[in-house]
């Protein structure tokens, strides 16, 4: 279930001047969608989003929690909620820099009834000894559609919501979702424990009200949309068991057939379609990445692609 921007962040004295930090790449599609997705240039370094945080949440976490008051936490919380909204997109040629609501919900009905990302799947990838959830691949796909969709890298984030969370008889200790800019709306988090897209601060609440009963000091974090788990940094083929055999892999191939199945289905096939491409430029908001930075992608190609050309 992890990110980057370039401006300063946040006026506590708690945390140091934002730097940039290494970004993954895009997914571009194929000029005919019936051909699938196209993983070019997705482990491409490339800036948008960034925050200093490192690799390891819960650790960091861990270490906040310990030094700092419930009512110190609640104030990063909100310096973190302040900051994304705060965060416009800059505009990059041919990509689409927000989607509609319309289109964002759904995505979120295609993440809701998928085969292998749906809750109706959950007990054919769950593994026997542990509760493993998949929050983290639900984001993770949720983060590619949107790329498939020509959604820009820039407009997309994932969500952390990290500390001890219960609700009846279930506990777990960090929930993770894709977040998209969406047109008139700004940022609306996509999570498929609920019906609709909605703004961060109610994402969040919701997350809050399932440690109320804990620590009182659940912490939110805003990462990078390549990010892979709470622990680890962005998406990698071994973590995500891209070369084992089902029997071996601890995810059960959840990643491998949502992999492929995005390789194989166009948008039509998920009763989506390409978002317009934005017409003209827009001035970003002074957090966003250089125009640059997303310079025409190496002919060389990705691991990724090279592992959907098999």
């Amino acid at each position: 279930m992890r990110l980057q921007a370039s401006t300063t962040f946040l006026s506590s004295k708690l945390w140091a001047v934002f730097t940039a930090v290494m970004m993954l790449g895009v997914l571009q599609s194929t000029k005919a969608e019936a051909a699938g997705l196209r993983c070019q240039n997705l482990m491409q370094e490339t800036v948008a989003y960034q925050v200093n945080l490192p690799q390891n949440l819960r650790t960091h976490r861990e270490s906040e929690v310990n030094r700092l008051s419930a009512g110190d936490v609640n104030r990063l919380n909100s310096q973190m909620i302040q900051h994304l909204k705060r965060f416009v997109p800059a505009r990059m040629a041919g990509k689409a820099s927000g989607i509609n609501l319309a289109d964002a919900q759904r995505v979120l009905k295609v993440i809701s009834d998928h085969p292998v990302t749906g809750h109706m799947a959950y007990d054919r990838y769950n593994r026997p000894d542990e509760n493993v959830g998949f929050c983290f691949g639900r984001a993770a796909f949720t983060h590619l559609l949107l790329l498939k969709m020509g959604l820009s890298r820039d407009s997309i984030v994932k969500v952390w919501a990290v500390g001890p969370m219960r609700t009846p008889g279930v506990t777990w200790d960090f929930h993770v979702a894709s977040a998209a800019y969406v047109n008139g709306k700004g940022w609306l988090v996509l999570d498929t424990n609920y019906d609709a897209p909605m703004k961060l601060e109610t994402w969040f609440g919701k997350m809050q009200e399932q440690n109320r009963q804990m620590d009182r000091k659940l912490r939110l974090y805003v990462t990078e949309p390549n990010k892979f788990g709470l622990e680890l940094g962005k998406y990698d083929r071994i973590q995500m068991g891209l070369d084992l055999n089902r029997e071996n892999d601890w995810y059960q191939h959840y990643f491998v057939d949502m992999m492929n199945d995005l390789s194989s289905r166009s948008l039509a096939d998920y009763g989506l379609q390409r978002l317009p491409v934005d017409s003209a430029s827009r001035p970003s908001s002074g957090n966003s990445a250089k125009e640059s930075s997303s310079a025409a992608p190496s002919s060389r190609p990705s691991f990724w692609d090279r592992w959907f050309r098999r």
